[in-house]
């Protein structure tokens, strides 16, 4: 029995080793983007921004993209209110009314959808937002990011340097207080986001975030948009680039610039956290590629043997042994990877958390890979699957 679970967990921990070197190797190959010193406002982009329930946060998010150092004419942005309960309308609408030199169009869904029951109300939105759209480029982002005064036009630079792209995936990084759990969310957030960075460097599409994703708004429609992933609460992010990478696999790229960087908040409590996570995981048994599937499947099963052998060297210490090699095959690789893309980020400080929360990061991957598969989750005060 000990040498069986020996050998499983030395096997997948291979496989999740050999994964993380994948990803180092990826995210070193990715160029790291040089902005040109040329004028580069050509490019038109229409920015949609699907809101519920952020009246506290959709006047800085409005407000960081009105501060581009970006020609005014070239840009839109479309707020689709999504049934808000809150002020959120009237917030933009004050927005609005303070900036009539920026083109922005308020959007409410409920008008649109006109009583219908929907499961995937930000699909929904954004495919109104590009229906109203004027632009070709499409940049999605969440009413409660931020970026900086140059963020239009690295990503205008990196389309100039680049002409053939179709999708571009963009970065995003967690901000936070001076919490633990906040601090603890934002490296982990830090290795999700570099992940999907480095497989596009290697020709793999896995993740990406629809807070910071552009595409041409032909394409959209080119791949039906998010007909047949329409069902599904979420991933407006990933299951679209998937169909767009399926058709277009050497035009969909990551841009790694730090200009390019949108911030949003780190969640502020467990509840919240655990309905995110479970959304996040929810996706996966819906990917299309089943060697995705099986790959995501030997990494969690590590991590459930990882657990399980924490547990059972209490009665045998041979599995404290087994644990150890485990945690090598594991730690290793994770360390070299998050170091590098926390640096990037600007957030490299983070990686003084990392042993803290290893054993808790165990605890919650293996309880959020069995609860994320059922039943429905909380999002923005809706029961969702």
């Amino acid at each position: 029995m000990i040498w069986f679970f020996g050998i499983s967990i030395f096997l997948t921990g291979i496989i999740y080793c050999g994964l993380l070197v994948f990803c180092i190797r990826g995210w070193r190959n990715l160029p790291k983007f040089q902005a040109s010193e040329n004028d580069s406002d050509q490019n038109q982009f229409s920015i949609i921004i699907p809101a519920r329930n952020e009246e506290n946060n959709i006047a800085t998010c409005l407000q960081s993209i009105i501060n581009q150092d970006y020609n005014k004419n070239q840009f839109e942005i479309i707020v689709i209110d999504d049934f808000s309960e809150d002020g959120t309308l009237a917030e933009i609408e004050r927005i609005k009314k303070l900036h009539p030199e920026i083109k922005i169009h308020i959007c409410e869904l409920r008008k649109m959808l006109q009583g219908e029951n929907h499961n995937s109300y930000k699909k929904r939105a954004i495919e109104e937002g590009i229906k109203k759209s004027k632009f070709d480029w499409i940049i999605t982002t969440d009413a409660d990011c931020v970026r900086g005064r140059t963020w239009l036009k690295s990503i205008s630079d990196s389309i100039n340097q680049n002409p053939k792209v179709k999708l571009i995936s963009a970065p995003v990084k967690f901000s936070f207080k001076d919490t633990f759990f906040e601090r603890a969310q934002a490296l982990e957030f830090c290795g999700l986001i570099g992940i999907g960075a480095a497989c596009l460097g290697q020709k793999l599409p896995t993740m990406c975030n629809g807070a910071n994703l552009i595409y041409r708004k032909p394409v959209f429609y080119e791949v039906n948009g998010f007909q047949g992933i329409d069902k599904l609460a979420s991933g407006d992010d990933e299951f679209l680039m998937h169909k767009i990478a399926a058709k277009y696999p050497n035009d969909v790229q990551f841009l790694k610039s730090i200009e390019a960087i949108v911030s949003t908040p780190a969640l502020n409590n467990v509840g919240a956290f655990l309905q995110q996570r479970k959304r996040w995981a929810s996706k996966s048994r819906s990917y299309a590629n089943y060697k995705l599937k099986l790959l995501l499947g030997a990494v969690y099963l590590f991590y459930v043997l990882t657990l399980i052998s924490l547990f059972l060297g209490f009665y045998n210490h041979h599995y404290f042994i087994i644990l150890l090699i485990g945690l090598c095959l594991k730690c290793v690789p994770e360390w070299i990877f998050l170091r590098l893309v926390s640096r990037f980020f600007g957030q490299e400080k983070l990686m003084k958390y990392y042993l803290p929360t290893l054993f808790l990061q165990t605890i919650y991957v293996v309880i959020i890979g069995i609860y994320g598969n059922f039943g429905k989750y909380n999002w923005k005060g809706r029961k969702v699957r």
